[in-house]
């Protein structure tokens, strides 16, 4: 029997670079050293790509790279198929493949559903989508849209409760964007049904507990400085108190830059959850606070001198 080997791999098509400086995705596949590149839709500066991976670089990217992940593991788990059961493999097979996606597939309408819903999700809420990806292929690798039914979220609720241990909140939120999912797809027609209409989960009223004065001004007094990585802590100690002292989601004060900051008396800036603009004046405690770091020169604030 002929041996055949393939690879699949995301590169930057640094030869089809665009106006705006940025460079096509696409995933290469090899087969038998028969090469074939198809495009995955997306887009990166030569600076924010790592070529030799093949996978976007910097704190941010892990969504994107997750995206490419699931794809590239469609097309290799395709070519293992077909070639487990005989099929001579070449990059026609690939391309009639990659042409002529299943329109039932689920799978395949989440991907284009988050490709188009991540433009306006910030990358915490774009995680919960992430994740919940991949406890429903943990429950179930192959997803037909018309599948989805009363009994399907009841199957996969039971799965997340007793394989995954998810608590109450955990299985709300995932429920949450799942029936956000398959809402889109009933407006397109896709699904006859939202079972969510006569599936019911409560959320439980979280228990949320305050910190005190005097708990916060010990957390004032810890110092770091004897421990491993210790300058960091300590920035990562201020950036906490900072919150507490400007009522700033954690996720805002991480990307505080000093243009945010108006005359250190005020912060104004877009939220990155709500997107709306807001004003905030900045506390004494707060201000001394930044005094530690808007002496860099660094735009950002939370910089090590």
């Amino acid at each position: 029997m002929i041996k055949q080997n393939f690879t699949v791999k995301a590169i930057l098509r640094t030869d089809k670079r665009k106006m705006d400086g940025t460079c096509p995705v696409n995933y290469r596949i090899t087969i038998n050293s028969v090469v074939l590149k198809l495009t995955s839709g997306e887009y990166s500066e030569e600076s924010d790509w790592n070529a030799k991976d093949g996978f976007f670089k910097g704190s941010k990217s892990s969504i994107q790279n997750s995206l490419l992940d699931n794809e590239m593991s469609r097309i290799k788990d395709y070519l293992r198929e077909q070639r487990s059961i005989g099929t001579y493999l070449n990059i026609e097979l690939v391309k009639s493949f990659y042409s002529t996606k299943d329109s039932d597939d689920f799978y395949e309408y989440y991907d284009k559903f988050c490709e188009k819903k991540f433009t306006e999700l910030s990358e915490g809420t774009q995680y919960h989508y992430v994740l919940l990806r991949k406890r429903l292929k943990q429950f179930k690798k192959e997803i037909k849209l018309s599948q989805i039914n009363l009994s399907f979220i009841e199957k996969f609720d039971n799965c997340l409760s007793t394989k995954f241990n998810t608590g109450n909140s955990g299985r709300w939120s995932r429920h949450k964007n799942l029936k956000a999912v398959i809402g889109n797809a009933l407006k397109k027609n896709l699904v006859k049904k939202n079972p969510y209409d006569e599936f019911k989960l409560t959320q439980e009223e979280p228990k949320i507990e305050y910190l005190n004065r005097i708990e916060l001004k010990l957390i004032e007094k810890i110092r770091f400085s004897n421990f491993p990585r210790g300058e960091g802590l300590n920035i990562t100690r201020d950036m906490f108190l900072f919150s507490c002292y400007t009522g700033l989601r954690y996720s805002d004060v991480i990307d505080l830059s000093k243009k945010d900051i108006l005359d250190n008396k005020i912060i104004s800036l877009r939220m990155q959850k709500t997107k709306n603009m807001v004003q905030v004046p900045i506390s004494d405690k707060a201000q001394i606070i930044l005094k530690k770091y808007l002496s860099t020169d660094n735009d950002t604030v939370w910089i090590c001198k």
